[in-house]
């Protein structure tokens, strides 16, 4: 029992390090920022992944086929049907977003946040994460951190799955809503009750109409 315990630990610790980390650290901005590797002179906050649930008998739904040999060209009968039944176990056990999370408010001016996901196991070589925006791609790579720039204000959903060569879903992960509050440029536009503006015989921007040339000098509009 204790050797079972043991070999237990080992592979559990082999998995996790395999995954590798994901990090977060505030960059000079303010802006919250994920990333593999984070910079030597920000202190970087690791990002634990949701644990997993295994479930009873999980493991007893799928059967290990019998391996065919080429010691005979004749395929034996069934063996079509046993390869395609192993296609469909699972690759991969879990695929979720860690940032932004569910109905998240993001304070971002310029408009730019970053995704962080866990994977579990590692990606398979030639296996692609596609990352969705409001139902248009926005990012398609191996890594595990997406950075979406300049979006608009207001509510906003995320989709992601993991990808073949052959560009077959193979796991998605629930979407998330999430809302970016942005500084309205209505706001932040100075006011000016002289629609005219400034120019060259009228500096301060007053109304051109009903301007004399004694109320011209003392610069005072004409009611």
């Amino acid at each position: 029992m204790r050797n079972l315990l043991l070999i237990t630990i080992l592979a559990t610790s082999q998995v996790v390090s395999a995954a590798g980390s994901i990090y977060s650290w505030t960059d000079e901005s303010g802006n919250l920022i994920y990333g593999d590797t984070p910079p030597e002179n920000v202190t970087a906050k690791a990002i634990e992944p949701p644990k997993l649930t295994v479930l009873e008998g999980f493991s007893s739904r799928y059967k290990t086929n019998p391996v065919v040999t080429q010691a005979s060209n004749q395929v034996p009968e069934g063996a079509v049907a046993q390869v395609e039944s192993s296609d469909k176990k699972p690759i991969y056990t879990s695929l979720n977003v860690i940032a932004p999370k569910q109905g998240q408010a993001i304070r971002a001016n310029d408009g730019d946040v970053s995704v962080a996901l866990s994977v579990s196991p590692k990606l398979r070589p030639g296996d692609r994460i596609v990352v969705t925006l409001d139902g248009q791609e926005v990012s398609r790579s191996t890594s595990r951190v997406a950075n979406l720039t300049n979006l608009d204000r207001g509510e906003h959903t995320l989709q992601v799955n993991i990808v073949n060569k052959a560009a077959r879903s193979l796991i998605s992960a629930e979407s998330v809503t999430f809302n970016v509050l942005r500084n309205s440029a209505l706001i932040n536009k100075p006011y000016s009750p002289y629609p005219d503006g400034p120019n060259v015989d009228n500096p301060f921007g007053y109304p051109s109409q009903g301007i004399t040339e004694t109320n011209k000098l003392l610069q005072f509009p004409v009611n």
